[in-house]
């Protein structure tokens, strides 16, 4: 996990507000620069195929998930796109959730191919470390032209899931509990970069 250690200041003049609803939508959250720099390091790692289940149980299934995943873990010469999210990250919480978060997970460049797709899930690990995934962050690398089908669905009370289809570098966060699925790409490649931000427990 890469720490945050101090964390970015929020920025006065900034003005993100609180939205009324489960996850906090970003539009234009990045640009091409930043969109086109997570693209290039992605498609310079191995990919592997996306499984289920944790570190001991783990499985693929491509009933419930279809996706190639390489994993984007803390450098020096990539610390300012790892501070791009840390910033982004800060200022979410600070305006939306107040989660005491102290780090984040290596990132996640996730590739969805013609009937790529992610059956509802949500993203929190058992284990006994006093960690946890409290905020998940999706960031669109791809945009409504590159694909067709991919929806993101978000179902934080159980019934009438929100969809929500991302242009090019739109970012959102929610809670890592809230259940979401990625609905089959009928067309083209849908590529998305994950972040987990971790804290200790709740309790």
């Amino acid at each position: 996990m890469h720490s945050f250690g101090r964390t970015l200041p929020i920025n006065p003049d900034h003005t993100e507000t609180v939205q009324n609803a489960w996850h906090y939508y970003w539009k234009d959250c990045a640009n091409q620069t930043v969109i086109e720099q997570f693209i290039e390091i992605g498609e310079s790692l191995p990919e592997q195929d996306a499984s289920i289940g944790d570190a001991v149980n783990r499985a693929i299934n491509s009933e419930i998930r279809i996706s190639k995943l390489s994993w984007i873990n803390y450098q020096e010469e990539h610390k300012h796109l790892f501070d791009f999210l840390i910033d982004k990250i800060d200022r979410i919480n600070y305006w939306h959730y107040g989660f005491k978060l102290d780090g984040m997970e290596s990132l996640q460049y996730t590739r969805y191919p013609l009937n790529g797709h992610y059956e509802f899930h949500n993203d929190i690990v058992i284990n006994k470390t006093p960690h946890c995934r409290k905020l998940s962050i999706v960031l669109s690398l791809t945009g409504p032209d590159d694909y067709e089908g991919g929806d993101f669905n978000l179902m934080p009370n159980g019934t009438s899931p929100t969809k929500l289809r991302f242009g090019k570098g739109d970012l959102i966060a929610f809670p890592s509990w809230v259940p979401h699925k990625v609905e089959p790409v009928t067309s083209g490649q849908r590529i998305t970069l994950v972040a987990w931000a971790c804290g200790p427990k709740f309790v």
